[in-house]
């Protein structure tokens, strides 16, 4: 019986389910670079996939690995501090997305929608800097934008731009204080990170879009 309702299922998951690659740049925000969006960017890339409940609203998980660097002489905002860092981070997270318009991967109709995506993320990596090597590890809350397009009956493009409020203050590594007590990073903001770039998606839609049918009718997908 349970093998029954597994198979039953799969039709339905398939329909649903897309998987795809991601593709873009990364940065950081902090002590280091408070405020210039794609300051010391680098290439970042990984998988998704994303399960759609209907034409508004889809689930979707990501991972992906980029680098997060930066150094006051480059940023500009404390070129006497002469900080530098380079992190290699890897992001987890698991998104909800709404569609502000109905959208179906290979219709006819509803072929592109922008889009708002938010939830939960782990990061994690390795950096260096100016006192030596250190660990990453924190939540973070990612949160943006994007626009999406069907290509045909099967991929969908994506481009979206996110930034991701951490509970950490060291992604930079900077320390609080310097050895005299005098003050060297401000410890009451925590540091953020941004992605955007592109997402390219394989629908494992089993049907025609173009034929109704029992479940687009009661699902609206």
């Amino acid at each position: 019986m349970v093998t029954f309702i597994f198979l039953a299922g799969i039709p339905v998951l398939a329909q649903r389910g897309e998987f795809g690659v991601i593709g873009g740049a990364s940065y950081y925000i902090g002590d280091v670079n408070p405020g210039m969006p794609f300051s010391n960017s680098s290439p970042a890339y990984g998988l998704l996939y994303r399960y759609n409940f209907s034409q508004r609203w889809a689930a979707r998980t990501n991972l992906w690995k980029g680098n997060l660097h930066s150094s006051d002489i480059t940023a500009g905002n404390s070129p006497e501090r002469e900080w530098v860092f380079d992190a290699t981070v890897y992001e987890l997270s698991v998104l909800a997305e709404v569609n502000f318009l109905p959208y179906i991967t290979g219709a006819l109709n509803n072929i592109f929608s922008p889009y708002l995506f938010g939830g939960l993320a782990i990061l994690l990596g390795n950096g260096t800097s100016n006192y030596g090597g250190y660990t990453l590890l924190s939540p973070a809350m990612p949160f943006g934008i994007g626009f999406k397009i069907s290509l045909n009956k099967h991929f969908c493009l994506a481009g979206e731009w996110g930034y991701r409020k951490t509970l950490t203050d060291a992604i930079d590594n900077l320390p609080a204080t310097w050895p005299n007590d005098s003050q060297f990073s401000n410890k009451t903001t925590n540091d953020w990170y941004s992605f955007a770039g592109l997402t390219l998606t394989y629908s494992l839609r089993l049907d025609d879009p173009k034929k109704c049918s029992d479940f687009i009718n009661k699902y609206g997908y």
